[in-house]
């Protein structure tokens, strides 16, 4: 039956062959018995164009060649990546020539074997001397003991013996001048030197004293002073030298779009000294409505000794295209710190608990997915009628190891695992929800403990479903600012300037990137703004 409500899809497909000849007969049999619908009816014919199969030679060429011009995204995570591991390098490098360093020993093998054979020699003749010394010493006791009835044998062990100190002395200070024509040879270790002049006169003295001690007192000298006699000169000359160090703070300077350390990776529960509060807040693509995403996301996290691991409690809330859905998750994490040698290996669990809400009266009929990640939320012909919204829980398991060492952290995180899904009557298809794996590796750069700047250098792995991105973190702190640039493999990158302090950090982010799955066909950059805020409430000492 035609009418007003389907004249105009009926006359279409009469015009674009859509409708069978009984169909097509049916139609010119209603025209012409309603006058009225006559206009819209020669309309509609009027609209029809017919293809003229026009063709136009070398097409091809005025297309522009776009696999040959370099990605976006190439540029700045290559640069990026340069970046940190010339960081790495320069580390490396500044170890091998560092004084001390095995590299330099090697170079400066023929000294490093003399002044060996030096320390061999003083402490060869320290020790014969201070035994000599001794026996004097002993023997002017016993005598003593006897009265003095033998004074003048005494008086010539008391010589000998103090001459003994004397040669002591004399043969120390020869190496001593030695140990400078070394100084004069290997110009480049001259610390090292110093302090084995340093050694030299603390051994004369040692023995000098020792013996005026025994004398005085009318004791024996105990063996074992004169063991130790020569400091550990590479320890002094590592805590001389100056340079760079790699450590690990324990709270990664890491900054990525819209997620939190313990959402990359649950093992970075309970890392820090305290209770540790972090708010992040995200407004990403605000220009575009219908992939606008709106994120909220608090944490609480801290190290419980009774169960000898960190524990976290996450909730976050998303907001996606203009309210046609959200989110609320709550994660619960648990994870244990076990300590091998100078490592803390760090697994972890996470139990989530997703309660996601689709507004009907927001959607169109078809596939309703996150425009951040194109994971699908639900699928469906039509819209149902009657119905504003459906309410879906999702249960997920996630499980994270993290490595934690005192230069260097690195870890691997699973979320989603065991295959999660859900349905609804509304929907033409089950949802499933992709698994997701993240992983990390960073560090931090300083001087020393007592430097003012800090660089945190950090490489983070995400992939679910059609997500599949490299982010590239630099973070530099500088007494109590920071600021950095993150860049991913996707069109996106992240400037970061903020506030840290020993308790309290504060980071405003501003964000470029393209909207992929078919949002948008242009390679545009839309902004997106970030707000993190993270608050340690230390333990009392």
């Amino acid at each position: 039956m035609i009418d007003k409500n389907n004249m105009d899809q009926v006359f279409f497909d009469y015009f674009e062959g859509n409708l069978s000849g009984q169909e097509r007969s049916a139609v010119d049999q209603f025209v012409s018995t309603n006058p009225s619908y006559l206009k819209d009816f020669q309309a509609w014919g009027n609209s029809y164009v017919q293809d003229d199969h026009l063709q136009f030679k070398n097409v091809d060429s005025l297309l522009a060649k776009e696999e040959t011009a370099p990605a976006t995204w190439l540029k700045w995570s290559a640069s990026s990546l340069i970046l940190i591991l010339l960081s790495f390098f320069s580390y490396a490098v500044y170890l091998k020539l560092a004084p001390g360093s095995s590299d330099q020993k090697v170079v400066n093998g023929n000294e490093t074997t003399r002044k060996n054979e030096v320390n061999s020699t003083i402490k060869t003749t320290i020790d014969k001397n201070a035994a000599a010394a001794q026996s004097g010493a002993s023997l002017i006791t016993n005598n003593n003991n006897n009265n003095n009835n033998n004074n003048n044998n005494t008086h010539d062990q008391y010589e000998r013996s103090k001459n003994s100190v004397a040669n002591t002395a004399t043969i120390l200070h020869n190496h001593k001048l030695k140990q400078s024509n070394f100084a004069v040879q290997a110009s480049n270790d001259d610390a090292q030197s110093t302090l084995q002049n340093d050694a030299i006169a603390a051994s004369e003295n040692t023995v000098f004293f020792s013996f005026i001690n025994t004398v005085g007192k009318n004791t024996i000298a105990d063996d074992d002073r004169f063991i130790a006699l020569q400091p550990d000169l590479a320890a002094n000359e590592m805590n001389q030298k100056g340079g760079l160090e790699l450590v690990n703070l324990g709270d990664p300077f890491a900054l990525y779009g819209g997620v939190s350390p313990i959402q990359e990776n649950p093992s970075f529960a309970g890392n820090t000294d305290g209770i540790r509060i972090k708010y992040l807040a995200r407004s990403e693509w605000p220009e575009v409505l219908s992939a606008s995403c709106l994120t909220n996301t608090v944490s609480i996290d801290t190290y419980v000794k009774k169960l000898k691991g960190g524990v976290a409690i996450l909730y976050s809330n998303d907001i996606i295209g203009n309210n046609q859905m959200n989110a609320n998750n709550f994660t619960f994490v648990y994870s244990p710190k076990i300590k091998v040698g100078k490592w803390s290996i760090e697994p972890s669990v996470r139990y989530n608990l997703n309660n996601r809400t689709i507004n009907w009266n927001q959607l169109s009929a078809g596939d309703a997915f996150d425009p951040r990640t194109g994971t699908l939320f639900a699928s469906t012909a039509f819209i149902p009628e009657n119905t504003e919204s459906s309410q879906i829980m999702i249960n997920t398991i996630g499980a994270g190891i993290l490595f934690n060492g005192k230069r260097v952290y690195g870890g691997v995180a699973f979320d989603n695992m065991f295959n999660p899904s859900y349905n609804d009557e509304h929907f033409d298809q089950k949802i499933y929800v992709p698994l997701k794996l993240t992983a990390q590796l960073g560090t931090d750069i300083r001087k020393n403990a007592k430097s003012d700047w800090v660089y945190s250098p950090s490489i983070s792995y995400r992939k679910q479903g059609l997500y599949n991105k490299l982010w590239m973190s630099n973070i530099v702190k500088y007494k109590h600012v920071l600021a950095g640039a993150s860049f991913s493999t996707a069109d996106a990158m992240l400037f970061s300037l903020g506030y840290s302090g020993d308790n309290l950090r504060l980071t405003y982010s501003y964000g470029l990137s393209t909207i992929p799955f078919n949002y948008s066909s242009s390679n545009q950059l839309y902004a997106s703004h970030q707000l993190t805020m993270r608050y340690v409430i230390k333990r009392a000492k």
